[in-house]
């Protein structure tokens, strides 16, 4: 039942591995089923291997028993196996997010399902204890049962506890990596796994590419700047990264010079001199190719803001080094998706872009 309002790994002793196919599927598609490798002396108990499903397995919970665990699809359906009861499902609802993992009761004889939003559906004897089912900026990724209560964690590591769930919020954190699973301990406590932000999903629509770059850059300086203030927008707080340059773009809606539609552009382009310089002191934390942005650097300079530098020819600096306002870190030029030579240059608080205008 659903109450108002990407993957957990429930495993206990015995051992039991389970192969996620696939994570992420186009709508429509059909997806080959999970299988269970059972590791430690756990008994095979029975997979999803030769079956094809709508929607991709996300998560596994075991019983507390051990004998039996049931298989969850981002769809919210169920496959039970040894003494693992089924007690009902989504699968024939329309979510709004899709699930992300399920916990047990203590009993075995219910649980919790998770969605990506927070929400919480329960079955069998599950109680409801609440849900986080609100305007989030990161996606729930796990649930965990504690006590007799459950703990949803979130990517950017916020642990909301419910029922007599008693886990300790980490705080505002600054991570290099996103959470991707959680799992309470009996004794107390909540093992938080973390991955690297994944790179940019590609696109052959060039403008979607250009999103979903600046969508994957947002996160990532989200999570590492999650602990740091709000700063106080102020001229000169960041210097011009080009002196001399005459502004070719403004920061907002525009027609793009390439593709002919609308595309908010989330920075100013610059053009004329071509040595590109720190707009403020930071420590370098990407340098690469991106299709749409080109060669990159991105400069967080602590306080929640983070400059970004595209369409490079060359640069002059390396993952990790401290830079000086002023300091030479680049040469103009049109890599990525250009018209030609200029630099694109953004001012990101807290991974949102803001019109440098408002800095410079």
């Amino acid at each position: 039942m659903r109450r108002p309002g990407p993957l957990r790994l429930a495993l206990v002793a015995p051992l039991i591995v389970v192969a996620l196919v696939a994570l992420t599927a186009p709508a429509g598609a059909l997806i080959g089923g999970a299988e269970v490798t059972p590791a430690g002396g756990a008994p095979a108990l029975g997979d999803l291997r030769g079956l094809v499903l709508s929607a991709p397995v996300v998560g596994v919970a075991s019983t507390p028993s051990g004998a039996g665990y049931w298989l969850v699809a981002s769809d919210g359906g169920i496959f039970s196996f040894g003494d693992a009861t089924f007690r009902g499902s989504t699968g024939g609802m329309r979510l709004n997010q899709p699930i992300v993992g399920m916990a047990s009761t203590p009993s075995g004889a219910g649980y919790w399902l998770a969605g990506a939003d927070g929400g919480i559906f329960t079955f069998g004897d599950a109680p409801f204890h609440g849900s986080a089912a609100r305007a989030r900026v990161d996606p729930v990724v796990a649930i965990a049962a504690s006590g007799t209560g459950y703990v949803l964690t979130a990517a950017d590591a916020d642990i909301a506890t419910f029922g007599t769930a008693a886990i300790a919020s980490l705080g505002t954190t600054c991570k290099d990596q996103a959470v991707v699973g959680a799992a309470a301990r009996p004794g107390g406590g909540e093992w938080l796994a973390s991955s690297p932000v994944p790179p940019a999903s590609p696109s052959a629509d060039p403008l979607a590419a250009l999103a979903n770059e600046s969508e994957q850059l947002n996160r990532v300086l989200r999570l590492r700047e999650g602990c740091q203030p709000t700063p106080a927008v102020g001229k000169g707080v960041i210097g011009n990264p080009l002196p001399g340059a005459r502004t070719t773009t403004l920061f907002g809606w525009r027609i793009h010079p390439i593709y002919h539609r609308p595309e908010f552009h989330s920075g100013l382009d610059l053009a004329g001199p071509s040595r590109i310089l720190a707009a403020a002191a930071g420590t370098v934390i990407e340098v690469d190719v991106r299709a749409g942005y080109g060669l990159t650097t991105v400069i967080d300079h602590g306080n929640g803001i983070a400059t970004l530098y595209g369409h490079q020819a060359a640069t002059s600096v390396v993952v990790g080094q401290r830079v000086a306002r002023g300091q030479a870190i680049g040469t103009v030029g049109s890599s990525g998706y250009a018209t030609g030579p200029h630099l694109h240059f953004e001012v990101r608080v807290h991974g949102v872009p803001t019109d440098p205008r408002s800095w410079l």
